[in-house]
């Protein structure tokens, strides 16, 4: 068991997401004792078993369900043939898996410390989000630091940011100015971030995608852009846009798609 993890350890240094199974109970005939465990990364590969066969697959399949949705889950398997309301196993008893996701919590870096990217950091936050706030103005950063977040004094379309970003992180462009607005856009388009979303008004984000596109951006890229950023709930203040941001970033996050109350102009 110290060896598995030892190897776990390994495993979420060098993968974002890993998701736990433990077999918690069995009950009449069953490949395994309680205790044992087995690691699923997001490619489906594993690191120890649970038994192998038919209930090594199922476990498998579930554990990446944990790891897209995020919840952890006790599941009960009956290692019966189909026709007796199993799952395909001949030992005939059955077992409970506990399923759990483990690794770093999602990551969120705002680009921009204005009004709506203060109070976006504030929420994220305490949803238990990573948040990195970039911002040029160190007073500006300071007040980040305030709400939790993680501030750094630098242009938001600063190169170096792109070090902040995994395929766990969702990245929203904020900035004082439509021109900072594009390049820190432009500088973020190719990381592997799961969400990139950027403010403002249809007239706007036409606009700006129109420069890029004649700039020679990747038209595939620029569809990955949730612009204008958020749901479509109304919202004026900066909090009420902040929760509009941020339930579009779970709503992403979560299903792996775009919500149909989604701002955004799919082109």
């Amino acid at each position: 068991m110290e060896d598995f993890y030892e190897r776990l350890a390994e495993l979420i240094r060098r993968h974002p997401r890993v998701a736990v199974a433990t077999v918690v109970s069995k009950d009449g005939s069953a490949p395994r004792e309680a205790g044992a465990r087995m690691a699923v990364l997001q490619d489906g590969s594993v690191m120890g078993t649970v038994g192998g066969g038919i209930l090594e697959k199922r476990v498998t399949d579930d554990a990446l369900e944990v790891l897209r949705d995020g919840r952890p889950r006790l599941a009960r398997y009956d290692l019966r043939q189909p026709e007796d309301g199993g799952i395909g196993a001949q030992c005939g008893g059955t077992c409970e898996v506990f399923i759990e996701p483990t690794g770093s919590p999602p990551r969120l870096l705002v680009l921009g410390a204005g009004h709506v990217g203060l109070a976006l950091a504030r929420i994220a936050v305490r949803s238990g989000y990573e948040v990195i706030v970039a911002d040029d103005r160190p007073e500006f950063t300071r007040e980040a630091t305030l709400v939790g977040a993680q501030g750094i004094t630098t242009r938001p379309d600063d190169p170096a940011l792109r070090d902040q970003v995994s395929e766990r992180t969702a990245v929203t462009v904020l900035t004082r100015s439509h021109a900072l607005d594009r390049e820190s856009l432009l500088n973020v388009l190719d990381t592997p971030a799961f969400y990139i979303g950027m403010i403002g008004s249809r007239r706007k984000v036409e606009r700006e995608m129109g420069s890029l596109l004649e700039a020679g951006a990747d038209p595939a890229l620029l569809d990955r852009v949730h612009a204008p950023i958020g749901l479509d709930i109304g919202a004026e203040t900066p909090a009420e846009i902040a929760i509009a941001i941020l339930a579009e970033i779970v709503a992403v996050r979560r299903t792996g798609r775009t919500p149909d109350g989604s701002l955004g102009i799919r082109r």
